[in-house]
C-alpha cells in the first residue's frame, strides 16, 4: 500500500469542484490518478462512468493496466473488470475523434472521417504559401513588394520560412479569424503599446536583478578589493534608467589572474548576465521603442494579409479533399460541443467525472474543448 502525502490524499479524495494537480515528471501523478479512480469506484461510481484522458497511447495503456490490477485485487469490484474494456480511458485525440464520428451529422460530414498523415498536409502547406507569394508578385501588391524590398536581401526564402511558421501557429488556433481580427485591431493600439513597454521595463528589471544576484554570488569567491573593481565596472549599467540605458554599449569586467575553475565559472555567469542586459537595452529610449513598434506596421500588415490568404486556401484544400489533421478533429469536436446543445448536454451527463493525466501540458485546442464540457471534476 503506497504511503500517500497529504497533498496526494487530497487529490485522491477531493470532490465537488474542479481540481488541478500540478507536479513534475516522476512525481506519481499517474499513480495518484489511478488511486482516485479506485476511490470513485468504492464510492459507487462505475469505471465506465469516468472519462480518463491521457496524451499518448502508451500512457492510456499504462493507466488502464494500473486500474485493472487494482480492481483485480478487490473481489467486490469484480464486475468492474467487465466494464473496464468499454470504459473511456483513452487519448485526447481518440476521444475527440469519437465525438466527431458520433455527431458527424451535426457538421454535415461523413461518419467514416479519419486522420490524415501530417506529412501530406505539410507538403501542401508549402505549395499553398509558394503560390500566394507568386500571386502577390504577379499582382504587384504594393505592401508586399515594399516588404520584399526592405527585408529580403538575396531572395525571399527566409521570409517564406518565417511566415510559414506563423501560419502553422495560427492554424492551430480554434478561432483563427477572430484571432487575426483581434491582432489587426489591437496590436498597435495605445493600450497595447503601453502594455508592451511595461513588460519590457519589467523584463529589464529582472535582468538587472540577475546581475545583482550573480555579483553577490561572485563575492563568495573573490576578495573585496577585486569585487569593488567589478562593482565599479557594472554600477552605471545596473543603475541606468530606461532613457539612458541604451547609451551603455559595453561593459568590461576587470581581469583576475590565477583564478580557480569555480572563480572562472561565477565570473562567466556575471558576464553572461551583463551581456544579456546590454543586448536587450540596445533599442533606444522608450519613445524610440514605441516608434519602432508603430513603424513595424509596414511589416506586420502585409504578413497578416498573407496569413489570411493562407488560412483561407488551406481550409479550402482540406474541405475539398476531406483531409483532417489531429488538430482539425479537435477543432471539429469543439465546434460540436460549443454550438450544439444536444451534443454538449449528452456529453456533459455521460460522465460523472473527467480526469486528465498531464493536464498542465494541454494546448489551446484541448483546453478549450474541456472547458466546453463544463461542470465536471477535472483532475
Amino acid at each position: 500500500m503506497p504511503r500517500w502525502t497529504d497533498e496526494q490524499w487530497q487529490a485522491i479524495e477531493k470532490s465537488g469542484s474542479n481540481i488541478l494537480v500540478s507536479a513534475g515528471a516522476g512525481s506519481g501523478k499517474t499513480a495518484v490518478l489511478s488511486e482516485r479512480v479506485i476511490h470513485k469506484i468504492e464510492n459507487g461510481i462505475h469505471v465506465n462512468e469516468l472519462l480518463i484522458l491521457t496524451f499518448t497511447k502508451a500512457a492510456a495503456s499504462e493507466m488502464k493496466d494500473r486500474i485493472r490490477k487494482k480492481i483485480a485485487k478487490n473481489p467486490e469490484m469484480k464486475e468492474e473488470l467487465n466494464l473496464l474494456n468499454s470504459s473511456y480511458i483513452t487519448t485526447f485525440d481518440s476521444f475527440a475523434l469519437s465525438v466527431v464520428k458520433k455527431y458527424h451529422y451535426l457538421l454535415n460530414i461523413s461518419s467514416d472521417i479519419g486522420i490524415t498523415d501530417e506529412s501530406i498536409v505539410r507538403i501542401e502547406q508549402k505549395k499553398i504559401l509558394d503560390q500566394i507569394f507568386e500571386d502577390f508578385y504577379e499582382k504587384e501588391n504594393e505592401d508586399f513588394i515594399r516588404l520584399i524590398n526592405n527585408y529580403c536581401v538575396k531572395n525571399d526564402k527566409k521570409l517564406r520560412e518565417i511566415i510559414l511558421k506563423i501560419c502553422n501557429k495560427i492554424d492551430s488556433y480554434i478561432n483563427k479569424d477572430e484571432y487575426i481580427k483581434f491582432v489587426k485591431e489591437n496590436l498597435f493600439s495605445e493600450e497595447n503599446i503601453n502594455k508592451i513597454i511595461k513588460e519590457y521595463e519589467e523584463f529589464i528589471e529582472t535582468k538587472k536583478e540577475l546581475i545583482n544576484l550573480e555579483f553577490e554570488n561572485m563575492s563568495y569567491y573573490y576578495d573585496s578589493e577585486y569585487m569593488q573593481k567589478v562593482s565599479d565596472s557594472i554600477i552605471n549599467l545596473v543603475n541606468a534608467d530606461y532613457e539612458n540605458l541604451h547609451l551603455i554599449t559595453s561593459v568590461k569586467l576587470p581581469i583576475a589572474r590565477n583564478t580557480s575553475d569555480e572563480q572562472k565559472e561565477v565570473k562567466a555567469n556575471l558576464k553572461k548576465a551583463v551581456d544579456e542586459l546590454l543586448e536587450y537595452s540596445s533599442y533606444g529610449t522608450i519613445d524610440d521603442i514605441k516608434n519602432d513598434i508603430v513603424t513595424s506596421k509596414e511589416i506586420v500588415f502585409p504578413i497578416i494579409e498573407i496569413v489570411e490568404e493562407y488560412i483561407k486556401r488551406l481550409q479550402e484544400y482540406k474541405e475539398k479533399n476531406k483531409i483532417y489533421t489531429f488538430n482539425d478533429i479537435a477543432s471539429l469536436a469543439i465546434k460540436i460541443v460549443k454550438e450544439h446543445e444536444e451534443a454538449r448536454n449528452e456529453l456533459k451527463y455521460s460522465f460523472k467525472e473527467i480526469m486528465i493525466d498531464e493536464y498542465q501540458d494541454t494546448n489551446d485546442v484541448q483546453d478549450i474543448f474541456m472547458s466546453q464540457i463544463e461542470n465536471n471534476n477535472v483532475y
